[in-house]
């Protein structure tokens, strides 16, 4: 047999009964706890998908702008070369008709 104080922490222990509605409480009060986690988790995965489309489409504007820059080069370049070419003759039509005068 246990002693009268033994029995006394044995029942403190032991968990209370609830009451009818409390376990339906407490199971309603659970499934919102679930429902807003989940809520968070889709949230927190939509943010992290916009992140990354916001991240691609700036890499991807970066690339464009790096070609742009590229074909810039390309056609100043070209332009550059092709001003030298007529440069070098105009000089020689300039000269060519100043020995002629």
């Amino acid at each position: 047999m246990t002693s009268p104080q033994c029995r006394g922490r044995a029942e403190r222990r032991s968990p209370v009964p609830p009451l009818p509605g409390e376990e339906e409480e407490e199971e309603e009060e659970e499934e919102e706890e679930e429902e807003e986690e989940e809520e968070e988790e889709e949230e927190e995965k939509e943010e992290e998908e916009e992140e990354e489309e916001e991240e691609e489409e700036e890499e991807e504007e970066e690339e464009e702008e790096e070609r742009r820059r590229r074909r810039r080069r390309r056609r100043r370049r070209s332009l550059s070369s092709e001003g030298s070419a007529i440069n070098y003759s105009n000089r020689n039509t300039t000269f060519a008709t100043s020995c002629n005068r």
